[in-house]
């Protein structure tokens, strides 16, 4: 009857054990699966605030009169900055090419080559528009507006 008892009590013993361990090993992984989505986020919104920083700048730099132009590209939005080098006129193109937004400075009315572009930030979508002088950028849903300091004749 002892053996009994003790076999019994050691079956509860083992069961109890390894319903500890099933809860632990479930617990681990829960954990991870929400580490790595909460990284994951994490890395998206970093993305959209660096291209964002990015944009800021950019256009604080080169806020000119008659140099903040938006014009439609093959891939969508291109954001064109416009700058005076002497007699000479270069542009930094920004837009979205092979899932990164890019950047490419080339002298003024040159075709660019988006292989061999600057990639600035991750991105799956970007969109700007000029509406007077304010400009609307959106970057993977983020989206933003940018009041332009000096604007072009006859404008408002």
């Amino acid at each position: 009857m002892k053996k009994r008892q003790a076999g019994s009590q050691f079956a509860s013993v083992t069961a109890v054990f390894f319903s500890f361990l099933l809860a632990m090993l479930l617990l681990v992984i829960l954990g991870s699966s929400s580490y790595r989505d909460t990284v994951a986020g994490m890395e998206g919104n970093q993305a959209a605030r660096a291209g964002r920083a990015y944009l800021l700048t950019k256009l604080r730099s080169g806020d000119q009169e008659g140099m903040v132009a938006v014009e439609t590209g093959a891939a969508g939005d291109v954001l064109v900055l416009s700058e005076r080098a002497g007699d000479e006129v270069f542009e930094t193109r920004i837009y979205l090419a092979n899932g990164n937004l890019v950047e490419e400075y080339l002298p003024a009315g040159e075709g660019g080559d988006p292989s061999l572009a600057q990639v600035v930030c991750p991105a799956g979508q970007f969109s700007a528009r000029r509406e007077g002088d304010t400009l609307h950028l959106q970057i993977d849903g983020s989206a933003f507006s940018y009041a332009l300091r000096s604007t072009e004749e006859g404008e408002p």
